[in-house]
């Protein structure tokens, strides 16, 4: 995320959203020492250092001394995971489409009338060609309707 030093200024790169979550982060920042928040910074660093693990799996690598010269605990990956809450481009990599929607049949009933009306319906063709692009066009000359 990005944010602005003033997220109410001119200058800022915060939409709507992103002002409440400024906000709600802003209001959580308070209660946390500025040790506390280097350490929750460095816990992030080092999740996203090793590619997003599940916070189980970076918390047992962490208790097995996996990662050579760590100075990140268990204590500052729950604080990071507290304070920023789950990674979006893991949920957003791991979340699988929804199945869209069936499509619906879009054919319409042709009035009596009209059919009556426009039995012997005379139909110009012609192809042209715009920029090297060809195109086939006509025209319904008595209900003058043209199509390309």
């Amino acid at each position: 995320m990005l944010y602005a030093s003033n997220p109410l200024s001119n200058n800022s790169y915060t939409t709507t959203n992103n002002l409440n979550s400024w906000i709600q982060l802003k209001k959580i920042w308070v209660f946390l020492t500025p040790r506390q928040q280097e350490r929750a910074k460095k816990a992030k660093t080092l999740y996203c250092a090793f590619s997003t693990p599940s916070l189980d799996d970076l918390k047992a690598m962490i208790r097995m001394n996996l990662i050579k010269n760590n100075s990140v605990t268990t204590e500052d990956i729950n604080l990071a995971a507290r304070e920023f809450g789950p990674d979006v481009a893991t949920i957003k990599g791991e979340t699988t489409r929804s199945n869209p929607a069936p499509a619906d049949s879009n054919l319409l009933e042709i009035p009596d009338e009209f059919l009556e009306t426009h039995q012997d319906v005379t139909i110009l063709m012609d192809g042209l060609t715009v920029n090297s692009l060809k195109f086939l066009s006509t025209i319904l000359h008595d209900i003058y309707y043209q199509t390309a």
